[in-house]
């Protein structure tokens, strides 16, 4: 059941953005903004109490669904609720098909389109005209979004079942939040990134090692590693330098020859990872430990 789930999520994912509005992070992002406002009146927000508050109740609720109504219909109804949590987690827009707009506006030399979609893929980052950084940009945002919004809402789901899902995207949400808003409270940030941190922490390992077993393992554990030693932050250093350590992306050249190519590396490095992942939940189905 959770592979069938996984697997048709995948597919629609990309074909149904604009036609579901609540898969829009911004717009969930804005509700969390007026939840901020409307909590703030019971000076309860600033600390682990207002995160509580933000994420309990959706647990609660999914996990009650869970608990009660999953097995109805042989597995049915717990089926439908994991495939339309994914697909609320993993958000509009397919980043491999930005990667491949991307590479297809370089090579035509469109660089307008081409930090469009860069931006995309690297929300509140501020790129440059130059393809060079805005190649960087992408792929950086490409590593960290399919982390964060595909392969850790696929491994909670595997774990916890719908319920890791929704606690999942909650507390990512959460942690985002933090990042674009401009006072969200110094206690709420602390709890909303503890959280978040020790939720990612195993699913993002997982990708990075997953990354390298798709391209250069030695190259990702080494930008994995220089990645932390350089800004100390373990989440990112997981996804982006492992990502770019495997695809042996010369980060330190100061101008690439064909950024269009390490685009196309990147989103077929994205997919072979994706491929892994599957085969892993697919021996694991059948070997029973997973649904």
């Amino acid at each position: 059941m959770h592979l069938i789930a996984i697997i048709v999520a995948l597919w629609l994912h990309g074909r149904v953005d604009g036609h579901l509005p609540w898969r829009d992070e911004q717009r969930q992002l804005r509700a969390l903004g007026g939840m901020q406002e409307r909590i703030e009146e019971w000076r309860v927000w600033d600390g682990a109490v207002g995160l509580a508050i933000v994420v309990l109740p959706p647990v609660l609720i999914v996990g009650a669904v869970q608990l009660w109504l999953g097995g109805a219909l042989l597995g049915l109804v717990e089926l439908v609720l994991g495939l339309g949590l994914l697909l609320w987690a993993f958000g509009e827009g397919r980043i491999d098909a930005a990667l491949k707009r991307m590479a297809r506006a370089l090579a035509a030399g469109q660089h307008e389109d081409a930090a469009r979609e860069a931006g995309q893929l690297a929300p509140g980052t501020v790129v440059a005209d130059d393809p060079t950084p805005q190649t960087r940009n992408a792929l950086a945002g490409a590593f960290q979004r399919a982390g964060d919004t595909v392969f850790a809402p696929i491994f909670w789901f595997l774990v916890l079942g719908p319920v890791g899902v929704v606690l999942f995207r909650v507390s990512y949400l959460a942690w985002r939040y933090c990042a674009r808003s401009a006072n969200p409270g110094p206690r709420f940030r602390r709890s909303a990134e503890g959280l978040f941190l020790l939720l990612a922490w195993l699913p993002s390992r997982l990708t990075a090692l997953s990354l390298g077993l798709a391209g250069s393992l030695g190259d990702a554990w080494r930008g994995w590693q220089l990645a932390r030693s350089g800004d100390g932050d373990g989440h990112r250093a997981a996804l982006q330098g492992a990502g770019f350590g495997a695809l042996r992306f010369p980060e330190r050249e100061p101008a690439l020859d064909d950024p269009a190519y390490w685009l196309r590396e990147g989103r077929s490095l994205l997919f072979r990872t994706l491929v892994i992942w599957l085969a892993v939940v697919a021996l694991l189905s059948l070997a029973g430990w997973v649904g």
